[in-house]
């Protein structure tokens, strides 16, 4: 039997989903809001990504990656596993599932999955991003892509919310600095698209715990 947290995830991501408000608490203020049909209509590229969540030290705990640095617009950032969607991927999950045991070696089964989160869209590199939330027993062993993923990370799932670990975190993008809301915890920081779906799931925890 799962957790009593997990099982609580696992209902709400049945239910009515938070949305957009929920992720545009942890955006910065001029982000554009679209509507889900506003962005297909763009021909966004597709990707999908899942938060893991795992018991650890009698807590649950999830996984994070931070990229390697490359030229690219999420050089050096905090995400999650996963990536684009590639023409043999059957849907979405299978991406989020196969990105994963590329980038950090853990293999993930569908039986694993809760549900979905809302997908977001990422202005700067025109991806749509599906996040899901799976849940295993333990830790597999960690078999990272160097070339992908320059470390990883365990953070534990509640504490991660506590009003201590909330920043204003500034950024220089095209020869301008910005400030937008961000996590911050074990001297990192999470912020953009990573922050917006978390900030989703800190609102279903808040609804239901």
């Amino acid at each position: 039997m799962n957790h009593p947290i997990v099982q609580k995830i696992q209902q709400a991501l049945i239910e009515p989903l938070p949305g957009l408000d929920a992720q545009f608490r942890m955006a910065k203020i001029d982000r554009p809001i679209l509507t889900l049909e506003q962005i297909l209509d763009k021909n966004p590229r597709l990707a999908a990504v899942q938060i893991l969540l795992y018991p650890k030290d009698s807590f649950i705990h999830f996984v994070m990656i931070e990229r390697q640095d490359y030229e690219g617009t999420h050089s050096g950032q905090m995400a999650f596993p996963g990536g684009k969607k590639e023409p043999d991927d059957e849907n979405l999950l299978k991406t989020a599932l196969r990105e994963t045991h590329e980038e950090i070696g853990w293999n993930i089964l569908p039986e694993h999955v809760l549900g979905a989160l809302t997908p977001l869209y990422i202005p700067v590199s025109h991806f749509l991003v599906y996040p899901y939330i799976s849940y295993i027993h333990s830790p597999q062993e960690y078999n990272h892509d160097p070339r992908e993923v320059k470390s990883i990370f365990e953070f534990p799932l509640l504490n991660f919310f506590e009003n201590e670990n909330k920043i204003e975190h500034t950024f220089f993008y095209k020869n301008q600095d910005y400030t937008t809301p961000a996590y911050s915890i074990y001297n990192k920081i999470i912020w953009g698209a990573s922050a917006m779906i978390l900030s989703e799931l800190e609102e279903i925890l808040n609804r239901n715990l």
